[in-house]
């Protein structure tokens, strides 16, 4: 039950990446991204050593946790690498949105890249580091 709860709460990214493309397109306003990626990556943290702490091991908080994450990423790969084009239907879009929230700080350290897929392959690894991490406080405070 832990294990999908993980894997609902990997979801919630879609629902944020949502709320920041309406902002965007209706009122034109450029939301602070930088902030929301730290918030974003605090709070993924914090779901993973709160899993931690509720008694899931490490390994399995960040499996679950990464299941929707790691999806998603070959969904781009698949895109952007194979076909070289992105994918005009519901897929393609929320694939490519999933990362939003991150794409401007990760585009800050992949600007040695002339491939946007760097960039969602660098957000991917910030989500990793920070439920790492998460996990990481959560064992070593339960001990």
């Amino acid at each position: 039950m832990r294990e999908l709860v993980l894997v609902l709460i990997s979801l919630l990214p879609f629902a944020g990446s949502y709320m920041l493309e309406r902002q965007m397109t209706t009122t034109g306003v450029m939301p602070p991204f930088l902030s929301l990626a730290t918030l974003f990556l605090l709070a993924w943290g914090f779901a993973a050593w709160a899993a931690v702490r509720l008694g899931m091991t490490g390994r399995r908080v960040l499996l679950c946790l990464h299941l929707v994450p790691t999806l998603d990423l070959v969904l781009l790969a698949v895109q952007e690498l194979i076909l070289r084009r992105y994918w005009m239907s519901w897929l393609g879009v929320w694939s490519q949105l999933y990362y939003l929230p991150l794409v401007n700080m990760a585009a800050r350290l992949t600007r040695w890249s002339g491939r946007l897929f760097m960039t969602y392959v660098t957000a991917f690894l910030m989500l990793l580091a920070a439920a790492w991490l998460g996990t990481r406080l959560g064992t070593r405070h339960r001990e």
